[in-house]
């Protein structure tokens, strides 16, 4: 899909909340129409979470995109604030015309009984280093995303075991990449749950049921939890009558693949 875009009649002073790539590509949309352009990222590098997608094996091809837009934004004059996280007050001192909100998703945290207690931590926690896992992990979620991290922690010589309550391992990943990643896992003796529900957790633990009934696993050092995201759009909603034109994409909307943070990216920036 080609995106046509013309040259803008008036320059506007636009800020971009968040440096993913919807972030990146609207920044770059923006420029090249004639706009004046600044990003703001709470993270020290561009790229979002999709930076820490690239960390898990056969998955580097994401830096080389996320590298190519970042280049492109740089070239192209796009100003670029890092490790400063965006707030409503920085509205006073600067006076944005347009604000592209693109804070992306954070990881979806249940309300299981024990979730606390049992110190669970996100995918994120684990694939930026923030957290160090033990020897024996619990990854709960076998979608793309837990497999994943089953696979990277697997390759780190950890023990892991991963439930998944549908009846197979990374069914949203398209059929050839769910086919070597399944390969690795059982090359690794990652030990697989499928159609088994979480009930509650512990320290340590998590109370499951299958067809046979409930059971603990049990001798965890950590448990990850990889079930989803939901959209950050704390920004977007404390902008309400702050800001006379603002708009909200990728993730932060709702979370989706790639392409579609990067087509509506494209989409808002060429009406700016």
């Amino acid at each position: 899909l080609q995106f046509k875009f013309e040259k803008t009649e008036r320059s506007k002073e636009i800020w971009v909340v968040g440096g993913g790539p919807g972030g990146l590509k609207a920044a770059e949309i923006a420029i090249l129409r004639g706009h004046r352009v600044k990003i703001f990222e709470k993270e020290k590098i561009l790229g979002g979470r999709m930076r820490l997608g690239s960390v898990p094996p056969q998955k580097a091809v994401y830096n080389e995109f996320l590298d190519y837009l970042e280049n492109r934004v740089i070239a192209l004059g796009v100003r670029i604030e890092t490790g400063k996280e965006f707030t409503i007050d920085m509205l006073e001192t600067g006076q944005p015309e347009a604000l592209i909100v693109a804070t992306g998703a954070r990881p979806l945290l249940p309300d299981w009984e024990g979730i606390k207690e049992s110190d669970a931590v996100s995918i994120d926690d684990v694939l930026s280093g923030r957290v160090q896992t033990g020897k024996n992990v619990l990854v709960i979620g076998g979608g793309g995303a837990g497999a994943e991290i089953a696979d990277y922690l697997s390759d780190l010589g950890k023990k892991v075991t991963l439930v998944e309550m549908l009846e197979g391992i990374a069914t949203d990943l398209v059929n050839h990449l769910q086919h070597y990643l399944l390969k690795r896992l059982n090359e690794k003796n990652v030990t697989m749950y499928t159609s088994t529900q979480v009930k509650s957790l512990g320290r340590g633990f998590a109370m499951v049921e299958d067809a046979s009934g409930i059971k603990r696993l049990d001798g965890f050092d950590n448990i990850v939890l990889a079930v989803g995201s939901i959209p950050n759009d704390r920004i977007y909603k404390e902008l309400e009558g702050k800001l006379a034109e603002f708009h909200l994409i990728g993730d932060a909307l709702q979370p989706r693949e790639i392409v579609d943070a990067v087509y509506e990216a494209q989409e808002i920036a060429a009406k700016l």
